[in-house]
This record gives C-alpha cells, structure tokens and sequence, in this order.
C-alpha cells in the first residue's frame, strides 16, 4: 500500500469523525427546553434592552410602525420600497425581519372610555350614545379582531467581526479546532466586546432611524420591559391578551427590590380570626 492510499485513508477517516462530533452536537441541541429559563434562552438584559446571548452575540430589537402604502401611488410605493431595500443593504450586521399578528384586546380604551364619557356632565342622550358606541367597540374583542406588530431584530458578535477573527468554515468542530491552533492572542475582553457590540448597534440603530424617517416609518427601540414583552407576545400569543406583561411590571415583578406578602396575608388572617372570635 502506497503514501498516497494511506493519506486518502486518513483523510476520510478524519472527516468522517469530525462529521459524527458536528452530528452528535446537533443531537443534543435539539433536546426540548423543560423550563422558562431555558426557553429564554439569554446570558443577560441590560435596562436599555442589550441582549447578551450566551454564544456571545448581542442583540437589540426595534419596533417598527408600518406605512400605509395602500394610499399611495404607484410611483410613491417604488419610492418607499427602494428605499428601503436600499436601507436594509447598508446594514453592516445581521437583521431578522419580524412580523406577528395578535388578537386586538380594545378592554382597556372601552373602559376608559365609558370612566370618561361619566366624568362629564352629559346628556342621557349622549350617555345613552357613549354606551352605544362601548358595545359596538366590544363587538371587535369578540370577533377576534387581529392587529399586527413589526420589528428590526439586530445581531451582532464581536468575536467573529472583521480580519482578527480568522477564518471560520461554517463547521463547529472544525472553526474551534482552527481557533485552538490561532490561540487566544487575538481575543477581546468582555468589556471590550461589549462595548464594541453597544457602539456598532447604536450606529445602525441610528441608521434605521434615519432611514425610515425619510419615508415615514416610525421606529422605536425597545427597553428591556418591550423586549420581554414581544417574546412573552411571540410565544403565548392567545394568552398575552388577558394576562399583560405591562400589568405584570406595574406591580413590581421585575423590580430589583421585592416585597413580600406574607405579612399582610398573616394580619388579615389575624384579623378575620378575631372577627370570628367576636361574633
């Protein structure tokens, strides 16, 4: 057996057991998330909605007011695409184009609504009316009136940006073998990755800003209490409706500090049991 046999031997043979590692890799990615925690899936939030992945990509996520391009021209709806394709190609990271649909919950302004129309001093013909209107705008809560939402999920990894990243081949196995053999001479400190990450996002949040401002789009970058909000949306897209998260925060869930209850439940329990005492 020749030099040449042996290395086409090896050769299949290394492939071969870098493909089973990649396979076996893929396998126990796909084992179903149990908990929450695990769902959501991030390293950490920052208040002002910096997401740190744990694979060391940052992500940020912004709102996106569509434009009714049913009003315009034909000539007006070119304008508006191409420029924004034209936005969209200028991005120098990752972006995920997100739309979602949820059933229209209209409890609240009904409510406030009628608490309204009863602060004045109206007519009973135009309380009469205010009620007629509550019940027309229940009518849309119970056809299931569907309102849709659109984001800007930008992504961007310090460690795989620009010419001191080396070269990666798509392969896991084989992109941290080739990073073992670069060594860590090259590697940022998470400072220094974080801020660098911060910048760049800001800088092409900035961009879309200005971008979809020239033709009409109103854009809003999320805080950390929106960015749960839109996964908490995304995953229990029947629930969010009756169960808010805004409701949630109002009443300090995500609040550093915490209060616990079991005080007031022990001195209404107190209380009742002298009540019965006494009667």
């Amino acid at each position: 057996m020749d030099f040449g046999t042996i290395g086409l031997i090896v050769s299949i043979a290394l492939i071969g057991f870098l493909y089973y590692k990649a396979s076996n890799k893929e396998k126990k990615s796909d084992i179903r998330a149990e908990t929450v925690q695990e769902l959501l899936n991030y390293e950490d939030m920052s208040k002002d909605g910096l997401v740190k992945l744990h694979n060391g990509t940052y992500s940020i996520v912004i709102e996106v007011e569509p434009v009714n391009v049913k009003m315009m021209s034909i000539s007006e709806r070119q304008g508006v695409w191409m420029n924004f394709r034209a936005a969209m190609n200028t991005l120098p990271c990752h972006a995920t184009l997100l739309v979602q649909s949820q059933y229209l919950d209209m409890n609240d302004y009904v409510n406030d609504y009628l608490g309204t129309s009863k602060n004045f001093n109206l007519t009973p013909e135009l309380l009469q009316s205010a009620e007629g209107v509550s019940e027309h705008l229940k009518g849309f809560v119970e056809r299931k009136t569907r309102e849709y939402s659109s984001y800007i999920i930008l992504r961007f990894n310090p460690s795989t940006y620009g010419t001191e990243s080396g070269v990666t081949t798509g392969n896991v196995t084989v992109d941290n073998f080739l990073e073992n053999i670069r060594g860590t001479n090259m590697k940022m400190t998470d400072e220094e990755a974080k801020e660098l990450a911060e910048n760049m996002l800001d800088e092409v949040g900035d961009l879309i800003y200005q971008s979809f401002q020239a033709i009409g789009i109103g854009v809003t970058r999320l805080d950390s209490v929106g960015v749960h909000n839109m996964i908490y949306q995304t995953l229990n897209r029947d629930l969010s409706i009756h169960q808010r998260l805004h409701d949630v925060n109002g009443m300090g869930s995500f609040s550093e500090f915490k209060s616990s209850l079991t005080p007031e439940l022990m001195l209404d329990i107190e209380e009742e049991e002298r009540r019965n005492k006494v009667s």
